[in-house]
């Protein structure tokens, strides 16, 4: 058991962070943090609170290796707008901007409006599924389908069609 230093409640060892240390001799040191957990995490998010920039450029700089202003200086190259889309995107407000990414490198695409990021992430980031979205958006007309509502048996059909297609409508 130890007490944390903060909230002066005595907890088991598993509730304190492991601080490790390297001595001069070469070895690892490892001690517990003289917080517990549950305080070192209230303090993060007031700290968080208090100054939400020094948390995102922290998170930039770990995940894309570039700054709040980095961030700010893509935005203003783009015109103030998603890279793909035309929404607007604000050099100040920065948290409905997503930086975009390769997953494969690592390097920077762009600046994304919140849409977009999404889009191209449920389309996982694969241009040749896309191209096939795009094909499909181009060439889809309606088929007749309708939405019906569940009957009083509970059937499972959700979805009829009102006319068989034809197949011009197929494709």
């Amino acid at each position: 058991m130890k007490v944390c230093s903060h909230c002066r409640q005595a907890k088991s060892e598993d509730e304190y962070y492991i601080c490790k240390k390297k001595l001069k001799s070469g070895t690892i040191k490892e001690t517990l943090r003289y917080v517990c957990k549950a305080c070192d995490r209230k303090a993060k998010r007031e700290r968080d609170k208090r100054n939400p920039e020094v948390r995102a450029n922290k998170h930039l700089i770990n995940k894309y290796g570039i700054t709040l202003e980095d961030k700010r200086k893509m935005i203003q190259l783009q015109g103030c707008k998603c890279a793909i889309c035309p929404v607007k995107l604000s050099d100040i407000d920065l948290s409905k901007s997503h930086v975009d990414h390769c997953h494969e490198t690592g390097e920077i695409r762009g600046v994304l409006c919140t849409n977009c990021n999404r889009g191209i992430g449920h389309l996982q980031h694969n241009t040749s599924i896309m191209l096939k979205a795009i094909q499909y958006l181009e060439r889809s007309r309606p088929l007749g389908w309708t939405q019906l509502q569940p009957d009083q048996e509970g059937n499972c059909e959700r979805y009829a069609h009102a006319s068989p297609p034809s197949q011009d409508q197929l494709g």
